[in-house]
């Protein structure tokens, strides 16, 4: 016996806020899993939970008080200057670490660079 309440397009719509368009754009995609009933699609909550998981951004950074201004990102645990570059590694090679962050490219063009043309 199926004991799962199934949702419709419209109710995902309704509940992520968008279109139902958008909804079957993300079922074609790939991205929601549905069934295909008929002429219509239906939708388990577990997969439309997963897949609203799947697209969710990482945790926002949060202001330290006891460090001033030093940002700490609660999902792992580690702090991190403002402006969102990496922590700062101890020990050898944290040099090393700083001048990757702050090495400007050797391939970028100046702005007075013109691309040159043959002619032939």
């Amino acid at each position: 016996m199926l004991t799962r309440k199934f949702m419709t397009v419209r109710e995902v719509a309704d509940l992520a806020q968008v279109s139902e368009a958008t909804v079957r754009h993300w079922i074609k995609e790939g991205g929601l899993r549905a069934i295909n009933v008929g002429r219509e699609f239906r939708i388990i909550p577990r997969d439309f939970e997963a897949f609203l998981e799947r697209r969710a951004t990482r945790a926002a950074p949060v202001l330290d008080a006891d460090h001033g201004a030093t940002l700490q990102d609660p999902s792992k645990g580690q702090t991190s200057a403002p402006g969102g570059s990496p922590p700062m590694q101890k020990g050898v090679g944290a040099a090393d670490a700083r001048d990757e962050v702050t090495k400007p490219r050797t391939n970028a063009k100046t702005s007075g660079d013109k691309p040159t043309r043959k002619v032939t």
